[in-house]
């Protein structure tokens, strides 16, 4: 289980509950913030992010970013595939799958925006 991260922040409830999350919500949230979390930029956990200046299409790969992202949850028991990305209006989407070392999911998460 993990807290919901929405808009920067944390996600609150009824009564300023922090909201939870788990299964595929807390896989795809903990895949966006590596990719999107510049990798020794949060002062509590230096190692968290996958890339030095976040996700950049231009400089990255999609395979050296795979490589980047598992490297990154080493430990967690999580690995993911990227099968592709398509730049829209909202930002860079990439089309993944995701698994936890019992599932395996195939989603789409924002590489930025």
């Amino acid at each position: 289980m993990d807290v919901m991260i929405d808009n920067k922040d944390i996600a609150l409830g009824h009564g300023g509950v922090p909201i939870m999350i788990d299964g595929i919500d807390e896989l795809k949230q903990k895949l966006e913030i590596a990719l999107r979390a510049p990798r020794g930029a949060f002062i509590y956990d230096r190692g968290l992010g996958a890339f030095e200046d976040g996700f950049v299409i231009d400089d990255d790969t999609l395979s050296s970013a795979e490589m980047q992202l598992n490297e990154c949850f080493a430990g967690q028991k999580i690995s993911v595939r990227i099968f592709g990305a398509v730049e829209d209006t909202t930002g860079l989407r990439l089309s993944v799958s995701i698994f936890d070392g019992y599932n395996s999911y195939d989603t789409e998460v924002y590489a930025n925006g």
